[in-house]
């Protein structure tokens, strides 16, 4: 059905705009007379956010809402439903408490979408990526069967889950990016202040220059001689990590899973997100090969997306979901192995459950054990490479100071 934007003069005299479904241009006439509005302008198409409201995606797509707002808007969503405010007046006061202005004017497209009939899963496919597929999923299961008040607080919970775990994980790399930074800073102090001034010394004096002043040296003539290339370079590799970094990570995750530690990091986060999405599904009246299917498309990682997909189509034809688990390299052999049990026991959503939870403390102690492993290494390896600059430079002009007597 087409869709016109509008700018109309409600009951109160304040101009207002929004977006509407109609057959034709009349039919989204009459549809704003019902309203009680009055019409200023009326165009076919959505509205389109300013410029400078607009959010800049490199790849072309349509960035979806931040994690932060969507997570604020399920919990508050879930509040209101659960007090008993109607669906649409519910979507309006979380598009009004809402501080950023895509979700607003998403929230306001969907409310004036449901209250022209539309189910809010409708509305919410509408926005074109904004909302995940799993989430919109969810939703209209949870409208089927007149859950929606507890599905959005499942979902809250889980987008929760997700924020404090990535959260501990740029916590966790705050000190060892401090530790490299200051290395950076201090080799730039070495490299373009100690060496033009040591440089001078070693020359006059006929001897030679130590092989850290020489490899600094060339470092310097580099970074001031070419540096629009090394800059255009940096630039590259940074575009080319931006657009190939889903498959980076792919191929050098089944390298990394061999680390006893950061492996075991690895398919512990990979279960978990596997296990929560299956959870959530499950335990919101979603049939078990939609919840695969929904966990398959959700995937943020390439190997669980595959995963899934072969899971799938076993299920499809007649066997059990721990059957293709427990053969799976990328999953941890001890949550198949009770997902094994929770679908002998016909327990596999509260068995789900169990393992997000236990996974999820797992992995903040494996998450606290690499850092406690990383630091000291990147710590040595900073200090012992600094420390051999120095001993090397200052037992060179030793050898200088006794020569000179």
């Amino acid at each position: 059905m087409p869709r016109f934007s509008y700018e109309a003069f409600d009951a109160s005299g304040q101009i207002s705009g929004g977006d509407l479904d109609a057959t034709s241009e009349a039919a989204a006439l009459h549809a704003l007379a019902a309203m009680g509005v009055t019409p200023i302008s009326l165009e076919s198409g959505t509205t389109k956010d300013p410029w400078w409201a607009r959010e800049i995606s490199l790849t072309g797509a349509t960035p979806a809402h931040k994690p932060i707002e969507i997570e604020r808007f399920f919990a508050t969503f879930a509040s209101l439903l659960a007090a008993n405010l109607p669906l649409c007046a519910s979507l309006r006061f979380c598009a009004n408490q809402s501080h950023d202005l895509r979700m607003q004017r998403s929230l306001g497209r969907i409310a004036l979408s449901v209250e022209n009939g539309s189910t809010l899963r409708d509305a919410m496919n509408d926005e074109n990526g904004l909302f995940a597929e799993r989430l919109v999923t969810l939703v209209g299961i949870a409208e089927a069967s007149n859950t929606l008040s507890e599905t959005a607080q499942r979902i809250a919970e889980l987008l929760n889950a997700e924020a404090f775990l990535y959260h501990e994980i740029r916590g966790a790399m705050v000190y060892p990016i401090i530790l490299l930074t200051t290395a950076a800073l201090v080799m730039a102090v070495l490299v373009f202040y100690l060496v033009p001034t040591l440089t001078p010394v070693f020359v006059s004096a006929g001897a030679d220059i130590p092989l850290p002043l020489k490899v600094m040296l060339v470092l310097r003539s580099l970074a001031i001689d070419y540096w629009f290339i090394i800059f255009a370079l940096a630039t590259c590799l940074g575009g080319a990590f931006l657009f190939a970094r889903k498959a980076l990570y792919a191929a050098s995750a089944t390298a990394m899973r061999c680390f006893p530690i950061v492996g075991r990091m690895i398919v512990q986060h990979a279960t978990l997100e596997i296990c929560r999405n299956l959870h959530l599904m499950l335990s919101s009246g979603a049939r078990l090969t939609t919840a695969i299917a929904t966990a398959r498309d959700a995937a943020r990682i390439r190997g669980n997306a595959e995963l899934m997909d072969h899971a799938l189509r076993e299920v499809q034809a007649g066997a059990l979901l721990s059957d293709h688990l427990c053969s799976a390299k990328g999953f941890d052999p001890v949550a198949a192995a009770m997902i094994r049990a929770g679908e002998q026991s016909d327990q596999l959503t509260v068995v789900l459950g169990r393992i997000a939870t236990d996974l999820n403390q797992q992995s903040a102690r494996t998450l606290k054990q690499v850092v406690q492993l990383i630091t000291p290494i990147i710590t040595l390896l900073i200090g012992g490479g600094i420390g051999i600059v120095v001993l090397s430079t200052i037992s060179a002009i030793m050898d200088l100071n006794e020569l000179a007597f």
